[in-house]
């Protein structure tokens, strides 16, 4: 039998398969026999989903790309903006301003700080100043205003913002009495009438304050001008002016002792001003000076003392100082029990409020009897002299402190300054004619033609006594020179008064007579000077 070709009858060869069932399907068949699908609507969807994929993947990585750039510039502005933050200038400039004055004067000239030449040396002054430094530093660390201050600067790249250090300027106020006065503060002056009122705005620095009157003398003053210095009050620092003024110079073994002038607390101790006395200002004659001094038991006070020229000491009015104890040993007060030794040392061992001749103040080392020098300050309460015992020791104790004393005045002249000495009271009558005849010796030609070279002591001159809790020593020594060029020898005798300092545990010289005449007896000892 022949098989028929297939182009002779009406079968057609399976071209395609479904392509939900892959059943055999004709060109022209659009619906398959078996399922139904349609199979142009799945060849359109086909097409479609294509051309979408195609087009979502480049935007996929345009997305991606942007989106690395967002989070680059973010990072970027973030670092930027925290290394320039608030913070991070105040924790760098903390670290800065303790480091180092030029490094300070190098950061601050980075920014827009402009400031004359001399206002640089007056600002550089005043940060050479360790204790100014600390001030400053403080403030800064506190979050208070003070000279420095972290400012906003320029944003960086237009848009970041930054920070900066930056100077503050202090207002100071000049008020002036019944003389007209032109006042000059570095590159500012001020023109001022009686009773009037003038006030400039100056960069932090260390200042000389010059004030012109019409037809007398100028006075000047050296002024801290600063946030942070003591006499900076009530948003400003206040200066007054005033004929006959001076500046006061306090001396006095309180060096814990807070200053009230005129009866008003000056914020500064004796030992703020003890090297700086300009921390005061000037006053005029008349003003007032009292010491007061806090101790474990209350308030101590001194004697009002008024202005004078040279230098101003004060007495205790209702206090004593301790002596020389060991610092667990304990303070007694009318048999009470008021402390140790060692509670009384931020007070510079004042004791007190008391009654001065009716309270008695003694020493105690626990399980231990008063010593005879405890025992003789205590009866010397109350002004009694009470003889204290003249031993080997002590007397070779007063002879060492005279010939220091001697090397030291010598050691004076030569640099013209009384800072050799170191056993002089502050503030006694002996520092006050030291003080004299060393003006005495700069105003003449300034040449020493001779030198010290020994000390004799009168044996039987000496005297050592207690009087109001404290321990007081006396003795003759007569002083040889001699003359360089020609080996001449010469002497002067002196009558030496000695009072002992509890809290140094020294002696110290504060008053003096000179002796003519007089005649050095055979009971002496020779001491010789090195």
């Amino acid at each position: 039998m022949k098989t028929k070709h297939p182009a002779s009858s009406n079968y057609q060869k399976p071209t395609t398969v479904c392509k939900n069932c892959a059943t055999p399907l004709n060109q022209t068949d659009r619906y398959c026999p078996s399922c139904g699908f349609d199979q142009q609507r799945s060849i359109a969807r086909q097409t479609s989903t294509g051309k979408a994929t195609r087009f979502i993947g480049p935007m996929v990585g345009l997305f991606a790309f942007l989106l690395l750039i967002a989070l680059a510039l973010g990072a970027t502005y973030y670092f930027i903006s925290q290394a320039n933050s608030d913070k991070a200038v105040r924790d760098e400039s903390l670290v800065i301003v303790g480091r180092s004055t030029n490094e300070t004067i190098a950061r601050l000239k980075e920014t827009d700080t402009e400031l004359s030449e001399d206002q640089w040396t007056r600002l550089r002054e005043l940060l050479s100043r360790d204790d100014y430094r600390e001030r400053m530093s403080e403030a800064l660390r506190e979050l208070r205003s003070g000279d420095l201050e972290i400012a906003p600067g320029e944003k960086t790249l237009r848009y970041i913002p930054t920070h900066r250090l930056s100077l503050r300027p202090v207002t100071v106020e000049v008020l002036t009495a019944e003389t007209p006065y032109r006042v000059e503060l570095g590159e500012e002056s001020l023109d001022l009438s009686a009773n009037d009122r003038g006030e400039v705005s100056l960069m932090p620095g260390i200042y000389q304050a010059v004030y012109h009157t019409a037809d007398g003398p100028s006075l000047t003053e050296e002024v801290e001008v600063s946030h942070h210095a003591k006499r900076f009050q009530n948003d400003r620092i206040s200066l007054y002016p005033r004929a006959g003024a001076v500046l006061p110079t306090i001396r006095s073994i309180y060096q814990s002792g807070r200053i009230f002038i005129d009866g008003q607390d000056s914020n500064l101790s004796v030992r703020d001003v003890d090297h700086r006395p300009e921390l005061l200002g000037i006053h005029p004659p008349g003003t007032k000076y009292q010491l007061k001094i806090d101790t474990p038991m209350g308030q101590v006070v001194t004697n009002e003392v008024e202005q004078a020229e040279g230098p101003i000491s004060f007495e205790l009015v209702n206090g004593l100082v301790l002596a020389r104890a060991q610092p667990e040993d304990i303070v007694f007060v009318n048999g009470e029990n008021v402390g140790s030794y060692r509670d009384f040392a931020d007070c510079d061992y004042v004791v007190g409020p008391i009654e001065l001749g009716t309270d008695v103040v003694r020493l105690q080392g626990e399980g231990t009897e008063q010593t005879p020098f405890e025992q003789s300050l205590t009866e010397s309460l109350g002004g009694k002299e009470v003889a204290l015992e003249l031993t080997e020791e002590l007397k070779g104790t007063l002879m060492n402190a005279t010939r220091r004393f001697v090397s030291d005045s010598y050691e004076s002249l030569k640099q013209k300054s009384m800072e050799p000495y170191s056993n002089i009271q502050p503030g006694s009558p002996i520092e006050e004619r030291l003080n004299q005849a060393l003006e005495e010796f700069k105003q003449g030609d300034g040449s020493l033609d001779y030198e010290p070279f020994a000390i004799r002591f009168s044996n039987d001159s000496f005297r050592v006594y207690a009087q109001d809790g404290r321990a007081y020593a006396e003795f003759i020594e007569s002083y040889y020179i001699k003359y360089i060029e020609t080996d001449y020898q010469n002497h002067t005798s002196w009558h030496k008064k000695m009072i002992y300092d509890q809290a140094q545990d020294k002696w110290l010289f504060y008053d003096e007579e000179l002796l003519y005449d007089y005649v050095i007896p055979e009971d002496n000892t020779l001491v010789y000077i090195q």
